[in-house]
């Protein structure tokens, strides 16, 4: 089987090489480190052929994604979107342009799901994560009023925003003032309420917690609508 594995392995490296070139593949097997790293597994295949052994022509970069070993109750779907997040991250505008989606396989025992990333979707995740990198700097300083301005005023009352910076935000302030790695984890675009959002995860590792964050943005206007801290 490690033989089989490992010849698999072999030539689906091969077929990358074949179609990129050096930088291509430094590209694809960095991604494919930091895939790992998330997942907690070394079982990761990054590709940017799609097809070879079967009928599908969809022009793809490929992720699989074997035993993956996440400390978290995530959904299959979310740790799919930010294993194509880092493979997006890593390419080149011009890769961006080679292929129109990312196709990320996650498998499990005795369970295997597949999910499809248009390359548009990533850039708007793109935009929004880093926006919520943003937000987590003004958790970070104590600037609250940033973070108030920031807020969509149609998605908060004042009295609710000053119960969450009391009783959230400066009752916990010297933990989060420790905040100094910012992990994503993931993004999804959906209908609530009958509305179009973005919502993006990261968490923060501060000593020996891991601090949960969920941003909110109302495509729409794209505004910064809501904020929740586990």
């Amino acid at each position: 089987m490690k033989s089989f594995l490992k010849f698999s392995q072999a030539i689906i490296l091969l077929l990358s090489l074949t179609s990129c070139n050096t930088a291509d593949y430094n590209n694809l097997t960095e991604a494919s480190k930091q895939i790992a790293t998330y997942c907690g597994t070394q079982n990761v295949l990054v590709s940017n052929s799609t097809g070879f052994f079967t009928n599908d022509e969809t022009n793809a970069y490929t992720i699989t994604v074997n035993n993956v070993n996440i400390p978290f109750d995530y959904t299959i779907r979310r740790v799919a979107s930010h294993c194509a997040q880092l493979l997006y991250n890593n390419l080149s505008n011009e890769q961006r342009k080679d292929k129109d989606v990312i196709r990320v396989t996650i498998n499990l025992k005795g369970r295997s799901e597949t999910s499809d990333f248009k390359m548009a979707k990533l850039k708007d995740a793109e935009t929004y994560i880093k926006r919520g990198h943003v937000i987590l700097e003004y958790i970070k300083k104590g600037d609250y009023k940033s973070l108030h301005d920031a807020l969509d005023p149609k998605y908060f009352t004042e009295d609710g925003y000053n119960n969450f910076q009391r009783l959230i935000l400066e009752k916990n302030k010297n933990v989060f003032a420790k905040i100094d790695t910012i992990v994503d984890d993931g993004f999804s675009f959906d209908m609530i309420n009958g509305k179009q959002f973005a919502q993006v995860y990261s968490h923060t590792p501060i000593d020996t917690l891991n601090v949960r964050y969920r941003f909110l943005f109302d495509l729409r206007k794209s505004s910064f609508a809501a904020l929740e801290i586990k």
